[in-house]
């Protein structure tokens, strides 16, 4: 059994997981992270070309076309009042107004195809549109997907008009109206660990895919599986990405949000939440660090909130850092958590859970195309070196309840498998991340996959 393999813990992952695109405008919700300052990009790689600050460095943010002259341009969102500016300038509003409650989750998109973006509130399946930026009643409501699932926004056909996309695990169902009904494609891109994000690369009039994999890009030109057309890099790899279209080419690039000089952000460590509204924090004292504070957080209408902890986490016996099947540490970085998993039944999370037995193993094996994925077999039966492996139902009562941490999603050999969040036994790990039993289950109880979590380690 290797080092790694006995941080396994009882999890589900799937063998096949894909990502669908995630439309521009951060899949049509907040662009995510912190700070006053912007950095747009006009073409892709490269450096900014337009700087500027807007807000508060904690706001709620947007992006979107809402004057129609075919250029991006930010909105800060404050409880259900929202303050757009129609430039990529530093200055205040040009127009303020109400829309939907407070505890509304809102997604932007161009709902009646006019080449103006608006806002949509969202309350479980069901949609409030509104076709102008001003406040008033909806002006179509209609249903979709499940309240469960994660939910996109952008223009998957090319007609001018913005339609829904939910996510069910590594499946993506995307419809073409402003209708309820049920979806027209379904497709995949990409890694299951990827931060995705869609434009019109192009100028196609046509939303693609794009994964970002730290500071680098891969952008694929059609909405359909396949290898990237074109890889960049731009920004920092704590950087909080975005798509816009900044100079109304018709051509969609990037943009970074930033904290400017003297700001101060709401996490302990730079984070690059993109959409996401739950993220957790693990944060040790330094590199060598085995114990750690662990802390929930929840994006509101008025910006990040902690919900729970600080709670002392245990982390791998050799700090964190850089990870790798040889070694103890706990990956430094910031990772979906999408799946949970353990001999014990489901404590009451919504993730995608599964109890296993002395079938179920996490693979650890460098040679087999299986490394670092779940799979079942009967014991002496398996496609890999069971020693290198760990059996997830003989695991002990650490493993009873765990959330998998995506890292190396994508199989790398050597590179580190069995990462996951667990019950804590008090003593360093492997490079897993473990937390008291009761905490365990507060924070499985409030992970909701339709947020998008994830969790982002370092040293602070």
């Amino acid at each position: 059994m290797s080092t790694r393999a006995l941080c396994s813990a009882v999890v589900l992952a799937f063998l096949a997981l894909t990502l669908l695109a995630v439309p521009a405008r951060a899949a049509g919700g907040p662009t995510g992270g912190a700070g006053s300052q912007y950095l747009f990009n006009d073409s892709l790689g490269g450096t900014a070309n337009r700087v500027f600050t807007f807000g508060d460095p904690g706001d709620v943010t947007y992006t979107g076309d809402w004057d129609g002259d075919g250029a991006d341009t930010p909105l800060i969102r404050r409880g259900n009042t929202f303050f757009l500016r129609n430039s990529n300038t530093t200055g205040t509003a040009d127009a303020v107004f109400s829309y939907g409650d407070r505890g509304d989750v809102v997604l932007v998109g161009d709902w009646d195809g006019d080449g103006r973006d608006t806002l949509a509130v969202r309350r479980g399946g069901t949609y409030f549109l509104k076709n102008s930026v001003t406040t008033g009643a909806a002006d179509a409501v209609i249903g979709y997907g499940d309240p469960g699932d994660v939910v996109l926004a952008g223009d998957w056909d090319g007609d001018g008009t913005d339609t829904l996309a939910v996510r069910r695990g590594g499946s993506y169902f995307l419809t073409n109206a402003i209708a309820t009904g049920v979806a027209d494609t379904v497709i995949g891109y990409g890694d299951p660990g990827d931060v995705v994000l869609v434009g019109d690369w192009d100028g196609n009039g046509a939303s693609s895919l794009g994964v970002r994999r730290g500071g680098t890009y891969f952008v694929r030109n059609s909405l359909s599986s396949g290898n990237a057309d074109v890889v960049f890099g731009y920004g920092n790899p704590d950087d909080t990405a975005f798509v816009g279209d900044w100079d109304g080419d018709g051509t969609d690039t990037l943009g970074v949000r930033r904290l400017a000089a003297g700001e101060r952000g709401p996490f302990p460590l730079a984070v690059a939440t993109g959409s996401s509204t739950q993220l957790v924090t693990v944060t040790a004292p330094s590199a060598g660090s085995t114990t750690a504070q662990l802390t929930a957080w929840q994006l509101g209408p008025d910006g990040w909130t902690a919900v729970l902890g600080p709670v002392t986490a245990r982390v791998g016996a050799g700090g964190i850092g850089a990870a790798s099947e040889s070694s103890t540490r706990t990956p430094a970085g910031t990772f979906t958590l999408t799946e949970a998993s353990g001999r014990a039944a489901n404590p009451g999370t919504a993730l995608p859970y599964r109890v296993v037995d002395n079938a179920d193993w996490w693979v650890s094996d460098t040679t087999s195309p299986l490394y670092n994925r779940y799979v079942r077999c009967a014991r002496g039966t398996c496609p890999f070196d069971e020693r290198a492996g760990e059996n997830l139902g003989l695991a002990g009562a650490v493993y009873d309840n765990a959330v998998v941490i995506d890292y190396n999603r994508g199989g790398t050999p050597g590179a580190g498998s069995a990462f996951f969040l667990h019950i804590t036994n008090g003593a360093p790990t492997a490079g897993c991340v473990a937390i008291d039993r009761g905490s365990l289950t507060t924070l499985m109880r409030w992970l909701d996959p339709a947020s998008a979590p994830l969790i982002a380690i370092g040293v602070a």
